[in-house]
């Protein structure tokens, strides 16, 4: 708003303000006087526009986004810690048993399903806790312990909140009025759980009086058991509409983790390392598959892969390794979009000939 205010504009006025009469040129005694004056202004005319950026929701950032979403109840999420299934051999490891995996550290939280299902949590927040598997190192010797496996992610771990992730959140409660147990209710309800990252909801799926739940965690992968059944007994504990959750009396709500489609490709790569661009191209595709579901699954009754899209992807991928283009790209044996509706889709077979 105030771009027009620099500080050559702003002398430039003042000058013209004094009689010709007077010398103003640069280094004049008049120039010099009103000079500092009008560098001060120019940096208040800076600082009011970012002001007045930041007293509106959707230009603000940082501590002030923070305040404005604190007035619609909204805050931002802090770093949490990846939970995450370990396998043992040996002998089961107590709670609080310490292991190392890389740069990260685990520690048991729960061992009550015996050593093939060993409940870990990274003490470390933040995605990164979501990635390795492998081999775990005790931190202290644990006598008669043959093996340790880092295996699947439980619950992911997520890095602080975003200030486009809490923007979001807050249009998303503007927009889409969570009340009386509609559609919004409920996706809000799964969203409380730590670790769901949408939620498609279905009325009326059963019958009347029926609701099933679709989750998918903060990676848009489907839902874990374990954070299924969290979202279960917070919102319909019975499955009988017994009005013991947050769900209303009467409404009977069934929660499940969403069902992954595999996505197999196919293509002859020309002029370019087909190793190195598989390894590239499965990144990007993956990060396109996550906005994918994060934008359109929702909330939409089915939404598409776009073959051009993919086949975009893998150009970019094919001139990044120092190719030049691609031919008989195939989704899942096709050459059209693949139509999805309550599935997220998920990488299967990359083929990728010279």
């Amino acid at each position: 708003m105030f771009e027009h205010m620099t500080y050559e504009s702003i002398v430039e006025d003042a000058m013209s303000k004094i009689p010709d009469t007077v010398d103003k040129r640069q280094g004049s005694i008049i120039y010099d006087a009103i000079a500092p004056a009008c560098a001060e202004l120019a940096q208040l005319y800076i600082d009011l526009d970012t002001a007045l950026k930041m007293s509106f929701v959707t230009s603000s950032s940082g501590e002030f986004l923070d305040r404005k979403c604190a007035d619609f109840g909204i805050y931002r999420r802090n770093a949490t810690k990846a939970i995450r299934k370990g396998a043992f051999t040996g002998v089961t490891p107590k709670v609080g048993s310490r292991f190392g995996l890389g740069d990260l550290t685990y520690v048991v939280k729960d061992n009550s399903g015996g050593m093939e299902n060993v409940t870990l949590e990274c003490e470390q927040e933040g995605l990164k806790g979501n990635s390795d598997t492998g081999t775990l190192i005790p931190i202290e010797e644990i006598e008669g312990l043959m093996s340790a496996v880092l295996q699947d992610v439980i619950v992911p771990g997520e890095d602080m909140e975003t200030d486009e992730s809490l923007l979001d959140r807050q249009q998303e409660k503007v927009k889409k009025s969570a009340t009386s147990g509609n559609i919004y209710h409920y996706q809000k309800w799964a969203k409380d759980i730590k670790g769901v990252g949408a939620a498609k909801v279905i009325p009326r799926w059963n019958g009347d009086y029926t609701v099933k739940i679709i989750v998918v965690d903060t990676l848009m992968q489907p839902a874990s058991q374990a954070l299924v059944d969290e979202i279960q007994e917070y919102i319909d504990p019975s499955k009988e509409g017994r009005g013991k959750g947050t769900a209303p009396i009467g409404a009977k709500c069934t929660v499940e983790a969403a069902v992954s489609q595999t996505i197999d490709l196919t293509a002859t790569v020309i002029d370019a390392d087909k190793d190195d661009v598989k390894n590239i191209f499965t990144k990007e595709l993956s990060r396109y598959f996550t906005d994918l579901i994060s934008d359109n699954w929702q909330d939409k009754d089915n939404y598409s892969i776009s073959y051009a899209k993919v086949g975009a992807i893998l150009l970019d991928a094919i001139s990044q390794a120092g190719g030049s283009d691609y031919s008989n790209l195939t989704i899942n044996g096709g050459t059209s979009n693949v139509v999805l509706t309550d599935q997220v889709p998920i990488i299967g077979t990359v083929t990728l000939n010279e």
